[in-house]
């Protein structure tokens, strides 16, 4: 299952929703200061390989799902 979390921030509820259900997470966000400290996250709480980011505008999203 793939999942996008579009406006996903620092990404909390993309690494609980990747912990309940075992889910590939994409987590859309503008901000890339975020997005940093998302990733740091990630690592932290061991969600780096299901739970990634994408910098992009929602209005103009760069994938397709």
């Amino acid at each position: 299952m793939r999942v996008l979390d579009v406006g996903c921030g620092i990404g909390g509820p993309l690494r609980n929703i990747s912990a309940f259900s075992g889910a590939e997470i994409h987590g859309l966000n503008s901000s890339s200061f975020q997005i940093k400290r998302g990733k740091v996250l990630n690592r932290r709480y061991n969600k780096g390989s299901n739970c990634q980011y994408i910098e992009g505008d929602f209005m103009k999203m760069p994938v397709s799902y």
